[in-house]
């Protein structure tokens, strides 16, 4: 799991923050990051659990199950060299 954050995770903890030491409401909060008061409280109560760490998505650095295996590319890009070198491929 990667331990930067993205802008808009840093934004979300900043208003988190300032909600949390009461610079904030939590309905200000709730505009200012989109989202309804509800989540702003899920959100405190995360943060307060985990820190940071609960801001950053939970498949981030995950491989994802749709990607091609590098076997199979290089033998795609193979038979389009060697056995289909004279078809034309059209993408619509």
């Amino acid at each position: 799991m990667r331990r930067y954050l993205k802008r808009n995770e840093k934004n979300k903890i900043e208003i988190i923050k300032a909600v949390i030491d009461e610079k904030l409401s939590k309905k200000a909060a709730a505009i200012k990051i989109c989202q309804t008061i509800r989540n702003v409280n899920l959100l405190i109560k995360k943060y307060k659990k985990y820190g940071y760490t609960a801001f950053i998505h939970k498949n981030t650095g995950r491989m994802s199950n749709k990607k091609i295996k590098h076997q199979i590319s290089d033998r795609i890009i193979d038979l389009y060299i060697n056995k289909y070198e004279n078809i034309i491929i059209n993408t619509f």
